[in-house]
């Protein structure tokens, strides 16, 4: 189904020598990003010299050849790429080409990896349909496992992916709780790890792949509240808000569905894009099992904080707010038998209000 998966690539930038790391960063982010941003838009920067790149198209190679020559030496002196399903696979290939050139050299005879190479850099596609094979001799050592893990799956008796593979599900889940299970996963060549688009800095974009075909309303629930509590903290860490949020769902049966709503105040909070993402859903009336989700949160605003100030006379802003009160009172006693308007001033106070009175200054 097209759109329903991306395709990742995982990319390492090599600054030319004697450029500090303040230049280095300006680069990354003025020049670079935006070469980046005309052949993706999903751009998820990890630091100043590496990032992923999001593709639909199933064969990205060509982008990344135009990106390639584009960007080398003009931003960056060198550029690594590698290309595949998944984070995992792409992030794993490059490591192992560092680590174990052996490993990589074995995976190009057999026809499970592509490599492209250039005085300006590498790119490497691990070919859809084989990572399980890619993976199946590389050392567990590659993943960013602690040493006490690493001994544990030794005296296992296990040490590359293709062994750990041949471990049960249940002993790896009762020995290393969920970490077992992504193990498990990974050793089948399956990541689904989201990539999270953090660039250009006006949005921030979501994007989950499912490791099946989901048809569980209550999981999809989940997958909507883990979304939306990654949108609130990335927006949180911005002090931004969103003006917009785009929900696009990808189904087996009709392909991809997109809506969007649209809010009067900038809005981050974890609770209100829960619960406009959960209306959207059910605007769709989604019945057939669906592939993935996506979530953009654009026309970001900044959010302004302040401290409330209890003692201070009121700013101008809420004596605005007082005088179209005001207004709005008059209006009423105008309009309306003062017999049939109640005011809450004119209301009895319980004991208890009666007393914190006199001691809540917002009372």
């Amino acid at each position: 189904m097209g759109g329903s998966t991306l395709q990742v690539a995982y990319i390492v930038t090599s600054p030319a020598k004697g450029i500090c790391s303040e230049k280095s960063r300006e680069i990354f982010n003025l020049e670079f990003l935006p070469l980046c941003l005309s052949h993706s838009s999903f751009i998820e920067p990890i630091d100043n010299l590496k990032l992923y790149l999001g593709f639909e198209s199933l064969d990205p190679i060509a982008p990344l050849k135009i990106l390639l020559e584009a960007a080398v030496p003009k931003t960056t002196n060198k550029l690594s790429i590698a290309v595949s399903s998944s984070k995992l696979i792409s992030e794993l290939v490059l490591k192992a080409f560092n680590k174990q050139k052996a490993s990589i050299k074995k995976a190009y005879q057999k026809g499970i990896l592509k490599v492209i190479t250039n005085p300006k850099g590498m790119i490497f596609q691990v070919l859809e349909g084989k990572e399980e094979e890619f993976l199946a001799d590389l050392p567990l050592s590659l993943l960013p496992l602690k040493e006490k893990e690493i001994l544990q799956l030794f005296l296992l008796g296990v040490k590359t992916f293709a062994e750990l593979k041949d471990i049960p599900l249940s002993a790896l889940v009762q020995k290393f709780g969920q970490k077992g299970y992504l193990w498990h996963e990974y050793s089948k060549g399956k990541d689904y790890s989201p990539i999270i688009s953090l660039y250009p800095e006006d949005q921030v974009t979501y994007r989950q792949n499912f490791s099946y075909e989901l048809t569980n309303l209550l999981s999809l629930e989940d997958v909507v509240k883990r979304t939306a509590t990654f949108l609130a903290e990335k927006l949180e860490q911005k002090t931004k808000g969103c003006l917009t949020l785009k929900l696009q769902i990808t189904e087996t049966i009709h392909g991809s569905f997109y809506l969007e709503r649209n809010f009067s105040n900038p809005t981050f909070n974890k609770d209100t894009l829960t619960t406009n993402l959960m209306l959207m859903l059910k605007d769709l009336k989604l019945i057939n099992p669906l592939l993935s989700i996506e979530v953009r949160a654009t026309n970001l605003k900044t959010c302004t904080y302040y401290q409330l100030n209890i003692f201070s006379e009121r700013d101008m802003h809420e004596k605005k707010v007082i005088s179209q009160l005001d207004k709005t009172i008059a209006s009423f006693k105008k309009h309306y038998n003062p017999s049939i308007i109640s005011f809450g001033k004119d209301l009895n106070l319980n004991r208890r209000e009666e007393v914190l009175k006199n001691w809540d200054p917002l009372r």
